[in-house]
């Protein structure tokens, strides 16, 4: 569950490339990735995501942020992080140097023993 890379075959890089160049021709990408967590293991994903904020820029990935539920309203149970990156190969790089960066092994590790994150869902936007 955790750490699944998103498969790109080369028909969806050259589509992905087309729909993320924007006016100007600069490219983006925005990863969104969407969790279901435990609810009573929140502090577990605060956590890991907490650690990611240095990972990510380190691998790099912009990170946007990570939300986190509250209890004012909506579910309590999903959680979400946006990370830029420049290119479908910045992402490629960025995903080879998460899977062999250390402080990330670890985190990951943690996560799933803690069984805080239930479903991770990964998606890439459009900006409009």
């Amino acid at each position: 569950m955790l750490g699944s890379m998103v498969a790109v075959t080369s028909a969806g890089r050259a589509q992905l490339t087309k729909i993320f160049t924007c006016d100007g021709g600069d490219a983006m990408i925005t990863l969104s990735i969407r969790y279901t967590i435990d609810a009573r293991k929140r502090q577990d994903f605060e956590r890991y995501a907490r650690a990611l904020g240095g990972i990510i820029p380190r691998c790099g990935g912009d990170l946007v942020g990570y939300w986190l539920p509250t209890k004012l309203a909506g579910p309590t149970n999903s959680a979400l992080a946006l990370i830029n990156f420049p290119t479908l190969a910045a992402y490629e790089q960025y995903r080879e140097r998460l899977a062999k960066d250390n402080d990330n092994i670890d985190g990951v590790r943690q996560a799933d023993e803690s069984g805080c994150i239930l479903v991770e869902d990964r998606a890439f936007l459009e900006r409009v």
